[in-house]
């Protein structure tokens, strides 16, 4: 991945209710095989959305090389084009983790 690449994730989320609410769709990341150890899912994007019973909405993040960025066991900040990693991305709403 390059400066200039980006990564689009996309999820739809439907009411499945009898009532309108609220809900918080979240992204995370999995850095698989890291040269350092790192938190099993890093919080990347969140958008809070309004749905009516029955009613469905798509919600798409966007992932750029900045998001990917770490510190390294050297102390050097890289992300994924320098360094070769394998990332799982997640997309959760209430408590359950997707994989994308």
């Amino acid at each position: 991945m390059t400066r200039m690449e980006e990564i689009k994730a996309s999820v739809t989320v439907t009411n499945t209710g009898n009532r309108p609410g609220e809900e918080v769709v979240q992204l995370y990341i999995q850095d698989l095989y890291g040269s350092v150890v790192r938190p099993v899912n890093e919080l990347k994007g969140f958008k809070k959305i309004f749905l009516n019973p029955g009613e469905s909405e798509r919600v798409t993040f966007t992932i750029k090389e900045e998001d990917l960025k770490y510190y390294t066991s050297d102390m050097n900040y890289k992300s994924l084009h320098i360094v070769r990693n394998v990332f799982y991305f997640k997309v959760t709403h209430m408590n359950q983790l997707q994989v994308l």
